[in-house]
């Protein structure tokens, strides 16, 4: 069945495919070009449910919780900076979103939605290649096979209660954008 944390490692390169999309989207609004905005809704969208709804949620809902009942010095390590990164993260989403709402209305923010985005997108580059390379490892030498089936489970479980099957959708929407924006 795999391990919990290679299907968060999956996750992770389909994440970082969305960070050439909203880096070009940043390209394009930082130089006046004209951007679908619609686009950058979509983008926004998958950023939100996808990446932090869903990714994060199975980190914080469940592989988290596990590690620190497994070695409690990891809550107020690894755990922790994860857990500020995350909200990091989603006032960066909160900002661009906020930003995006005022260029549609003709405000002169696109400068704020591309520093903010080129923000997001550096954090959230390093918080991936943290966890790939030392957070999850860590996990896999805890968990044994059991326990990460068990997590497995519970992501599968997770994605029908939270996303009801808008985790297809959402990749192939993020699809579209690359074919669209990226790189």
């Amino acid at each position: 069945m795999g391990k919990a944390t290679d299907q968060l490692k999956e996750e992770h390169e389909i994440i970082s495919e969305s960070f050439n999309v909203l880096n070009t989207i940043c390209e394009k609004l930082s130089s006046n070009a004209k951007v679908d905005y619609s686009d950058v809704d979509k983008l926004l969208n998958f950023i939100s449910i996808y990446v932090d709804k869903c990714h994060h949620g199975k980190e914080e809902k469940y592989l988290f919780p596990l590690m620190g009942k497994a070695d409690e010095s990891l809550k107020s390590g690894p755990i922790n900076a994860m857990l500020d990164e995350h909200n990091a993260a989603r006032e960066y989403i909160k900002t661009m979103k906020n930003a995006l709402e005022s260029i549609k209305f003709g405000k002169k923010e696109e400068k704020t939605f591309s520093d903010t985005g080129y923000y997001y997108t550096h954090l959230m580059g390093q918080h991936i290649l943290k966890e790939n390379n030392v957070l999850f490892n860590i996990a896999d030498q805890l968990f044994d096979e059991e326990v990460q089936t068990e997590m497995l489970e519970a992501f599968e479980s997770f994605e029908r209660t939270e996303l009801q099957g808008q985790h297809e959708k959402l990749e192939k929407e993020l699809e579209t954008l690359i074919e669209k924006y990226g790189k």
